[in-house]
């Protein structure tokens, strides 16, 4: 619980960053804010988009996202936006190199120029360096596994809750965005803001293992 209360809190410093970021570089007054979640149940006839205020949260299914992007961003009416909060959803697009990226297209299509999009991506390096060969990290109802194996130059492989994960590596998602205009403008350490701006939130020492594997990804569309 405590974990979910940190991430929330580390999207809300990250979002405010942005807009402070964007409002110094007079790059616009008005915010639009996107959230992608994703739900397997989810079709595009019964697609759950909320709006609130300046804020939208979309549902999307990873099954059919690959056949039906245009669909997905047709949902919007044209309509784009100043930062797209991705939060863990990158992990559901990693079948091939092709399906992560129509999901980085979609997401640059929708993005204001000088847009920022934003989200979590497994530290590799940090998970080489916690995990043991078949070592478990645990907490709670979370497990993640780790054997040491690379499916090849492009993805890991970890099982979660028991269930196999392939998991990009971070240059080559770089790469994929660099195709789409959207180019790395910082990685936020997680152990770091927990420490420095969230410290009043106590994690136990599971949870930090587990939760600091992630790190925070900035990426601005030029």
């Amino acid at each position: 619980m405590e974990l979910k209360k940190f991430y929330r809190n580390v999207e809300e410093i990250i979002i405010s960053d942005v807009i402070t970021y964007l409002r110094k570089n007079n790059m616009t007054q008005k915010f639009e804010i996107l959230n992608i979640d994703i739900s397997e149940s989810i079709t595009n006839e019964n697609v759950d988009i909320i709006k609130n205020n300046n804020v939208t949260t979309v549902k999307i299914n990873p099954n059919n996202f690959i056949n039906k992007s245009d669909e997905y961003h047709n949902l919007f009416n044209g309509n784009k936006f100043n930062i797209v909060n991705c939060r863990f959803t990158l992990k559901y697009f990693t079948k091939t190199i092709n399906t992560m990226s129509k999901f980085i297209a979609f997401i640059s299509d929708v993005l204001e120029k000088d847009g920022v999009m934003f989200g979590y991506l497994f530290d590799l390096n940090n998970i080489n360096a916690k995990f043991l060969k078949n070592s478990v990290i645990s907490s709670g109802k979370n497990k993640i596994e780790y054997n040491g194996d690379d499916i090849d130059d492009e993805f890991i492989k970890l099982t979660i809750n028991d269930e196999n994960i392939k998991i990009i590596k971070s240059h080559e998602f770089e790469n994929i965005c660099n195709n789409f205009n959207l180019f790395l403008q910082d990685r936020i350490i997680l152990k770091n803001i927990h420490k420095n701006s969230l410290n009043h939130i106590k994690l136990n020492k599971n949870e930090q293992k587990l939760g600091f594997l992630n790190y925070i990804f900035i990426m601005r569309k030029i």
